[in-house]
């Protein structure tokens, strides 16, 4: 059995290219952090997990990078911040959301975020299209331009982002989903806060209004 299992590997080695040399990193267990909208119905009976019915949610999965002094000078490389560490920062929903005034489809979504003269904005990514070139977060943060533009874009979506300064540093990156209120429309904003900045855009899921009795 093992022989066989060397084989294979030996096998599929020899025909996928490979450099001359091969470097492996391991991050070892990190940190991520998550952030979760769930919407019920709960109407007209009252929201309890017995009598509603789970109507959808929008989730944000991200890795917690340090905030140090060095940054406070520093512009993302090309423009570009890969919006936290180690893998993709991650938008998953499984309804229709408008996020910053533009429509998202159901499914997995990658994210990231580019600095210009004009401010910050959110780079929304298909993950099949990431996945097919074998793209890590960072990679795209030292390269990006090869993966935004042209047939092979894996842009979805670019989102204007407001920018407001912090009264206290955000030590590690936090992202949050904050919630208008427990009522429709199912309205959120989005809020990312690292160092001395927040940047924010407002959220809002596409759930039709219960029919009333």
């Amino acid at each position: 059995m093992k022989r066989l299992l060397v084989l294979f590997i030996a096998a599929a080695l020899l025909t996928t290219p490979l450099s001359a040399e091969i470097l492996i990193f391991a991050s070892g267990e990190t940190e991520r952090g998550a952030s979760r909208i769930a919407i019920f119905d709960g109407h007209p009976r009252g929201l309890t997990t017995d009598q509603s019915e789970f109507v959808g949610q929008v989730t944000i999965h991200f890795g917690k990078p340090q905030w140090k002094p060095e940054y406070e000078m520093k512009k993302p490389e090309n423009g570009v911040w890969r919006l936290g560490a180690d893998y993709w920062t991650t938008l998953e929903n499984n309804l229709p959301i408008r996020l910053g005034g533009k429509r998202l489809e159901p499914g997995q979504h990658f994210l990231a975020a580019r600095y210009s003269d004009s401010g910050w904005r959110l780079l929304v990514l298909d993950p099949e299209r990431v996945r097919k070139v074998h793209l890590d977060p960072f990679v795209f943060q030292a390269f990006p331009e090869r993966y935004l533009k042209g047939s092979g874009s894996a842009l979805v979506a670019e989102i204007p982002l407001k920018s407001s300064p912090l009264e206290e540093k955000a030590e590690r990156l936090s992202i949050l989903l904050q919630a208008h209120s427990k009522t429709l429309p199912a309205q959120a904003t989005l809020q990312i806060r690292w160092g001395g900045t927040e940047l924010s855009a407002e959220v809002e899921a596409e759930v039709a209004a219960p029919a009333s009795d």
